[in-house]
């Protein structure tokens, strides 16, 4: 035969080979602990009252979107961060709605960063292990917090003294084309920036 395809063939199996490889390696790692409401209230606690509280890495699904390719990414993603005294759980929120409402969690799977201070940040990326790991990261070197709507008008009314100044990002995790465009298409009136 065509010994190119001789090694398109071989390639291609081997690169099954090693899927089917690292599938059986991940499935004998154990599985990412699930949080009740009590323990996610317990480690928010401890993250407000301990400033070296181990942070976490906490997906926010639902028993039909838990898939089991989210399953590796999660099993994958706690194995990346073995060695990074960051923890990673899970939170079913059709079993655990009002945990998954304290984060204002819409979306599932949703990954929230809950770092020391009682201070998060939602993940907006791709369900990918090395993507959450790098923000996760990222986001605990990072001072930014999120401000939700339970203490946004405190932080702008009462903000603490510290000298540095401060700027708030009002985000939102839509495609801004889609809306760039939608509103280009029913103009509603006229901004000058």
């Amino acid at each position: 035969g065509d010994p190119q395809n001789y090694a398109e063939i071989v390639g291609a199996d081997q690169s099954v080979e090693a899927k089917h490889i690292f599938k059986a390696v991940l499935s004998k790692l154990p599985n990412v602990r699930q949080l009740s409401a009590e323990d996610l209230k317990t480690i928010w606690k401890d993250l407000s009252d301990n400033p070296s509280a181990e942070p976490w890495i906490v997906e926010f699904t639902t028993t039909d979107k838990d898939s089991e390719a989210n399953q590796m990414e999660t099993k994958r993603l706690m194995s990346l961060l073995s060695d990074e005294n960051i923890s990673v759980g899970k939170v079913f929120c059709d079993q655990e709605l009002k945990a998954c409402s304290q984060f204002y969690i819409h979306k599932h799977p949703s990954i929230a960063v809950l770092k020391s201070g009682a201070n998060y940040e939602l993940y907006h990326g791709r369900i990918l292990a090395f993507d959450i790991a790098n923000f996760a990261k990222e986001s605990l070197t990072s001072d930014l917090q999120t401000l939700d709507p339970n203490i946004f008008e405190d932080k702008v009314t009462n903000p603490v003294p510290t000298g540095k100044p401060w700027f708030v990002d009002f985000f939102a995790p839509v495609v801004v084309s889609a809306v760039y465009e939608t509103n280009a298409r029913n103009p509603k009136g006229v901004a000058k920036c």
